[in-house]
Protein backbone atom coordinates (compact mmCIF):
# COMPACT_ATOMS: atom_id res chain seq x y z
CA UNK A 1 0.00 0.00 0.00
CA UNK A 2 2.81 2.34 0.59
CA UNK A 3 4.48 1.45 -2.53
CA UNK A 4 1.26 2.61 -4.30
CA UNK A 5 0.77 6.11 -2.50
CA UNK A 6 5.14 6.53 -3.07
CA UNK A 7 4.23 5.80 -7.18
CA UNK A 8 0.94 8.08 -7.02
CA UNK A 9 3.07 11.11 -5.61
CA UNK A 10 5.95 10.54 -7.93
CA UNK A 11 3.05 10.67 -11.02
CA UNK A 12 1.50 13.13 -10.30
CA UNK A 13 4.23 15.23 -9.04
CA UNK A 14 5.13 17.38 -12.50
CA UNK A 15 1.42 17.70 -13.13
CA UNK A 16 1.28 19.92 -9.61
CA UNK A 17 4.53 21.69 -9.96
CA UNK A 18 3.45 23.02 -13.91
CA UNK A 19 0.25 24.29 -12.28
CA UNK A 20 2.05 26.06 -9.91
CA UNK A 21 4.41 27.81 -12.65
CA UNK A 22 2.54 28.39 -15.07
CA UNK A 23 1.57 31.68 -13.60
CA UNK A 24 -2.44 31.61 -13.70
CA UNK A 25 -3.24 32.75 -9.76
CA UNK A 26 -1.27 35.58 -10.02
CA UNK A 27 -2.38 36.89 -13.61
CA UNK A 28 -4.67 39.79 -13.91
CA UNK A 29 -8.10 40.51 -15.27
CA UNK A 30 -11.37 38.94 -14.90
CA UNK A 31 -12.11 34.98 -15.14
CA UNK A 32 -14.26 33.30 -16.73
CA UNK A 33 -15.82 29.72 -17.70
CA UNK A 34 -17.54 28.35 -20.43
CA UNK A 35 -21.49 28.19 -20.40
CA UNK A 36 -23.23 24.54 -19.96
CA UNK A 37 -24.81 25.22 -23.18
CA UNK A 38 -21.87 25.90 -25.44
CA UNK A 39 -20.00 23.55 -23.78
CA UNK A 40 -21.06 20.78 -26.87
CA UNK A 41 -19.96 23.77 -29.51
CA UNK A 42 -16.38 24.70 -28.44
CA UNK A 43 -14.51 23.30 -31.66
CA UNK A 44 -16.59 26.45 -33.33
CA UNK A 45 -14.90 29.36 -32.27
CA UNK A 46 -11.69 27.68 -30.46
CA UNK A 47 -8.51 25.75 -31.21
CA UNK A 48 -6.09 23.88 -28.94
CA UNK A 49 -3.27 24.16 -31.13
CA UNK A 50 -2.11 27.30 -33.21
CA UNK A 51 0.01 25.45 -35.28
CA UNK A 52 -2.66 24.12 -37.21
CA UNK A 53 -5.95 24.99 -38.68
CA UNK A 54 -8.90 24.38 -36.95
CA UNK A 55 -9.32 20.77 -38.70
CA UNK A 56 -5.88 19.70 -38.38
CA UNK A 57 -4.89 16.41 -35.91
CA UNK A 58 -6.33 16.47 -32.48
CA UNK A 59 -8.03 19.87 -33.33
CA UNK A 60 -11.57 18.38 -32.91
CA UNK A 61 -10.25 15.90 -30.10
CA UNK A 62 -12.56 16.04 -27.35
CA UNK A 63 -10.12 15.29 -24.76
CA UNK A 64 -7.87 17.82 -25.69
CA UNK A 65 -10.81 20.42 -24.75
CA UNK A 66 -11.52 18.57 -21.63
CA UNK A 67 -9.35 21.56 -20.01
CA UNK A 68 -11.81 24.37 -20.90
CA UNK A 69 -15.02 22.88 -20.28
CA UNK A 70 -14.20 22.45 -16.66
CA UNK A 71 -11.92 25.28 -15.58
CA UNK A 72 -12.13 28.30 -15.17
CA UNK A 73 -9.63 30.38 -17.56
CA UNK A 74 -8.29 34.34 -18.32
CA UNK A 75 -7.47 36.16 -21.25
CA UNK A 76 -3.69 35.89 -21.75
CA UNK A 77 -2.89 37.86 -24.82
CA UNK A 78 -5.70 39.83 -27.61
CA UNK A 79 -2.97 39.75 -30.92
CA UNK A 80 -2.51 36.35 -30.89
CA UNK A 81 -1.87 34.97 -34.87
CA UNK A 82 -2.84 31.33 -35.60
CA UNK A 83 -2.33 29.44 -38.72
CA UNK A 84 -6.10 29.88 -39.30
CA UNK A 85 -5.57 33.95 -38.56
CA UNK A 86 -2.81 33.88 -40.58
CA UNK A 87 -4.49 33.79 -43.88
CA UNK A 88 -5.95 36.98 -43.17
CA UNK A 89 -2.84 39.33 -43.21
CA UNK A 90 -2.70 39.61 -47.09
CA UNK A 91 -6.33 39.57 -47.71
CA UNK A 92 -8.33 42.97 -48.65
CA UNK A 93 -9.46 45.14 -45.94
CA UNK A 94 -13.15 44.41 -46.69
CA UNK A 95 -12.51 40.53 -45.68
CA UNK A 96 -10.06 41.19 -42.81
CA UNK A 97 -11.83 43.62 -40.78
CA UNK A 98 -15.46 42.99 -39.64
CA UNK A 99 -17.37 46.19 -38.89
CA UNK A 100 -19.56 46.03 -36.00
CA UNK A 101 -21.56 47.84 -33.72
CA UNK A 102 -21.34 47.85 -29.98
CA UNK A 103 -22.96 49.85 -27.52
CA UNK A 104 -24.55 52.30 -30.26
CA UNK A 105 -20.51 53.05 -31.29
CA UNK A 106 -18.63 51.93 -34.08
CA UNK A 107 -15.57 49.68 -34.51
CA UNK A 108 -14.04 47.06 -36.40
CA UNK A 109 -12.65 43.36 -35.55
CA UNK A 110 -9.53 42.53 -37.49
CA UNK A 111 -9.55 39.23 -37.69
CA UNK A 112 -5.41 38.58 -37.94
CA UNK A 113 -5.96 38.70 -34.65
CA UNK A 114 -7.06 35.53 -31.95
CA UNK A 115 -7.49 36.01 -28.08
CA UNK A 116 -5.58 33.59 -26.61
CA UNK A 117 -6.11 31.87 -22.96
CA UNK A 118 -4.42 30.17 -20.54
CA UNK A 119 -6.67 27.51 -17.96
CA UNK A 120 -6.64 27.09 -14.32
CA UNK A 121 -4.81 24.02 -15.18
CA UNK A 122 -2.26 25.50 -17.41
CA UNK A 123 -3.81 24.88 -20.62
CA UNK A 124 -3.65 27.32 -23.46
CA UNK A 125 -6.77 27.81 -26.52
CA UNK A 126 -7.21 30.12 -29.05
CA UNK A 127 -10.14 31.76 -29.55
CA UNK A 128 -11.52 33.50 -32.90
CA UNK A 129 -14.44 36.04 -31.76
CA UNK A 130 -17.14 37.33 -34.39
CA UNK A 131 -16.71 40.28 -32.08
CA UNK A 132 -20.75 40.09 -31.18
CA UNK A 133 -22.12 40.66 -27.73
CA UNK A 134 -24.78 38.15 -28.09
CA UNK A 135 -21.79 35.54 -29.25
CA UNK A 136 -19.87 36.07 -26.08
CA UNK A 137 -22.69 36.15 -23.69
CA UNK A 138 -23.88 32.34 -25.24
CA UNK A 139 -20.36 30.81 -24.91
CA UNK A 140 -18.98 32.72 -22.08
CA UNK A 141 -19.54 34.05 -18.38
CA UNK A 142 -17.45 35.13 -15.78
CA UNK A 143 -17.01 32.87 -12.61
CA UNK A 144 -18.43 35.91 -10.11
CA UNK A 145 -22.22 35.32 -11.39
CA UNK A 146 -22.51 38.94 -12.73
CA UNK A 147 -23.73 39.56 -16.22
CA UNK A 148 -21.25 40.07 -18.91
CA UNK A 149 -21.12 43.71 -19.63
CA UNK A 150 -20.25 45.74 -23.11
CA UNK A 151 -17.13 46.83 -21.46
CA UNK A 152 -16.00 43.00 -20.60
CA UNK A 153 -16.75 42.09 -23.92
CA UNK A 154 -13.82 45.16 -25.30
CA UNK A 155 -11.54 44.44 -22.82
CA UNK A 156 -11.95 40.51 -23.76
CA UNK A 157 -11.25 41.66 -27.79
CA UNK A 158 -8.60 43.85 -26.60
CA UNK A 159 -6.32 44.66 -29.26
CA UNK A 160 -8.38 43.44 -31.96
CA UNK A 161 -10.88 45.47 -31.37
CA UNK A 162 -10.49 49.36 -32.60
CA UNK A 163 -12.22 52.26 -32.92
CA UNK A 164 -14.13 52.63 -36.52
CA UNK A 165 -12.91 56.07 -38.18
CA UNK A 166 -15.56 57.27 -40.26
CA UNK A 167 -14.79 60.00 -42.12
CA UNK A 168 -16.41 62.36 -44.96
CA UNK A 169 -15.50 63.85 -48.14
CA UNK A 170 -17.24 67.16 -49.71
CA UNK A 171 -16.82 67.96 -53.68
CA UNK A 172 -18.06 71.15 -55.97
CA UNK A 173 -20.40 70.32 -58.77
CA UNK A 174 -19.50 72.61 -61.71
CA UNK A 175 -22.66 72.12 -63.74
CA UNK A 176 -25.06 71.36 -60.35
CA UNK A 177 -23.70 74.10 -58.77
CA UNK A 178 -23.72 72.80 -55.27
CA UNK A 179 -21.78 70.96 -53.03
CA UNK A 180 -21.91 66.91 -52.54
CA UNK A 181 -20.86 65.75 -48.81
CA UNK A 182 -20.81 61.94 -48.11
CA UNK A 183 -19.07 59.92 -45.63
CA UNK A 184 -17.49 56.34 -46.17
CA UNK A 185 -19.53 52.95 -46.01
CA UNK A 186 -19.74 51.55 -42.69
CA UNK A 187 -22.43 47.68 -42.49
CA UNK A 188 -23.15 48.60 -45.68
CA UNK A 189 -24.60 52.04 -45.04
CA UNK A 190 -23.49 55.76 -45.55
CA UNK A 191 -24.80 59.53 -45.37
CA UNK A 192 -24.87 61.98 -48.61
CA UNK A 193 -26.37 65.05 -48.89
CA UNK A 194 -26.09 68.39 -51.25
CA UNK A 195 -25.11 71.91 -50.27
CA UNK A 196 -26.53 74.76 -52.82
CA UNK A 197 -23.25 77.10 -53.84
CA UNK A 198 -24.13 79.78 -51.53
CA UNK A 199 -23.49 76.46 -48.66
CA UNK A 200 -26.48 77.88 -46.63
CA UNK A 201 -28.73 75.19 -46.92
CA UNK A 202 -28.82 70.97 -47.69
CA UNK A 203 -30.94 70.95 -50.68
CA UNK A 204 -31.56 67.17 -49.58
CA UNK A 205 -29.67 64.37 -47.41
CA UNK A 206 -30.84 60.81 -47.81
CA UNK A 207 -29.24 57.65 -45.70
CA UNK A 208 -28.13 54.89 -48.44
CA UNK A 209 -28.16 51.71 -46.99
CA UNK A 210 -28.37 47.81 -48.06
CA UNK A 211 -31.07 45.38 -46.98
CA UNK A 212 -30.65 41.82 -47.44
CA UNK A 213 -33.71 39.59 -47.65
CA UNK A 214 -34.05 35.51 -48.17
CA UNK A 215 -36.08 34.45 -50.74
CA UNK A 216 -38.89 37.09 -51.05
CA UNK A 217 -37.74 41.01 -51.31
CA UNK A 218 -38.67 42.87 -48.93
CA UNK A 219 -40.05 45.60 -51.76
CA UNK A 220 -39.48 48.43 -48.83
CA UNK A 221 -41.09 52.18 -49.45
CA UNK A 222 -41.65 53.51 -45.72
CA UNK A 223 -39.32 54.67 -43.15
CA UNK A 224 -40.11 55.22 -39.59
CA UNK A 225 -37.93 56.38 -37.02
CA UNK A 226 -38.97 56.28 -33.21
CA UNK A 227 -40.48 59.40 -32.96
CA UNK A 228 -43.39 57.94 -35.61
CA UNK A 229 -41.96 60.67 -37.86
CA UNK A 230 -42.43 59.00 -41.74
CA UNK A 231 -39.20 59.36 -44.18
CA UNK A 232 -39.54 59.15 -47.72
CA UNK A 233 -37.92 55.77 -49.39
CA UNK A 234 -35.65 55.89 -53.00
CA UNK A 235 -35.41 52.17 -54.14
CA UNK A 236 -31.59 52.38 -55.62
CA UNK A 237 -30.55 48.92 -57.05
CA UNK A 238 -32.11 45.38 -56.40
CA UNK A 239 -29.42 42.26 -56.66
CA UNK A 240 -29.76 38.55 -55.92
CA UNK A 241 -27.43 36.41 -54.98
CA UNK A 242 -28.56 32.75 -55.73
CA UNK A 243 -25.38 30.85 -55.88
CA UNK A 244 -26.20 28.61 -52.76
CA UNK A 245 -29.39 27.79 -54.33
CA UNK A 246 -27.98 24.26 -55.55
CA UNK A 247 -26.79 23.64 -51.77
CA UNK A 248 -30.81 23.92 -50.43
CA UNK A 249 -30.05 27.41 -48.81
CA UNK A 250 -32.13 29.96 -51.23
CA UNK A 251 -31.21 33.40 -52.56
CA UNK A 252 -29.86 36.23 -50.79
CA UNK A 253 -31.87 39.29 -52.05
CA UNK A 254 -30.35 42.98 -51.71
CA UNK A 255 -32.02 46.09 -51.89
CA UNK A 256 -30.45 49.44 -51.53
CA UNK A 257 -32.47 52.24 -50.53
CA UNK A 258 -31.96 55.81 -49.68
CA UNK A 259 -34.17 57.07 -46.55
CA UNK A 260 -34.88 61.11 -46.69
CA UNK A 261 -33.63 63.03 -43.62
CA UNK A 262 -33.04 66.53 -42.59
CA UNK A 263 -30.15 68.09 -40.84
CA UNK A 264 -32.44 69.03 -37.71
CA UNK A 265 -33.11 65.07 -37.53
CA UNK A 266 -29.24 64.25 -37.74
CA UNK A 267 -28.18 67.38 -35.24
CA UNK A 268 -31.06 65.69 -33.10
CA UNK A 269 -29.79 61.93 -33.45
CA UNK A 270 -26.00 62.14 -33.24
CA UNK A 271 -25.52 59.26 -31.16
CA UNK A 272 -26.88 57.40 -33.65
CA UNK A 273 -30.79 56.31 -34.71
CA UNK A 274 -32.96 53.07 -35.52
CA UNK A 275 -34.95 53.26 -38.41
CA UNK A 276 -37.97 50.83 -38.97
CA UNK A 277 -38.05 50.34 -42.93
CA UNK A 278 -41.83 48.38 -43.95
CA UNK A 279 -42.75 47.15 -47.42
CA UNK A 280 -43.72 43.43 -47.65
CA UNK A 281 -41.38 42.29 -45.35
CA UNK A 282 -40.21 44.91 -42.42
CA UNK A 283 -36.77 45.44 -40.96
CA UNK A 284 -35.34 47.14 -38.01
CA UNK A 285 -32.09 48.84 -38.47
CA UNK A 286 -29.44 51.19 -36.77
CA UNK A 287 -27.25 54.04 -38.02
CA UNK A 288 -24.21 54.78 -36.19
CA UNK A 289 -23.42 57.85 -35.02
CA UNK A 290 -20.09 57.77 -36.54
CA UNK A 291 -21.84 58.38 -39.69
CA UNK A 292 -24.02 61.32 -38.36
CA UNK A 293 -20.84 63.18 -36.74
CA UNK A 294 -18.62 62.46 -39.86
CA UNK A 295 -21.07 64.14 -42.16
CA UNK A 296 -22.30 67.30 -39.55
CA UNK A 297 -18.33 68.10 -39.80
CA UNK A 298 -17.86 68.17 -42.97
CA UNK A 299 -21.22 69.85 -43.63
CA UNK A 300 -20.29 72.15 -40.67
CA UNK A 301 -16.71 72.94 -42.23
CA UNK A 302 -18.30 73.92 -45.70
CA UNK A 303 -20.67 76.13 -44.00
CA UNK A 304 -17.81 78.07 -41.99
Amino acid sequence: MKRLAIIGLIFFAPITTYASTCGYESMSGTEYKIKEIYKKYVFNDFVVNPNKDKFGSGQRSDRNYKSLRENTFKVMSTDYVTVDSKVYEKKPASNRFRELVIDDKAYTLDRYFNIELLTSDCVKYYYAPNGTKESFDYAIQKTDGTANTVQDLVAFLGKSLKPAKVTATSEYDEFDKQYQVKTDFFKDQMIRGYLDSKKENPTSIQVYMTLAFLDKWGFVDTAKDKNGATHEVATIDKEADCAGKSLGLGCILKETVGVSVDEDFLRNNTEGFELKLSGKQSKVVFVSGELVTAFLSELDRLKN
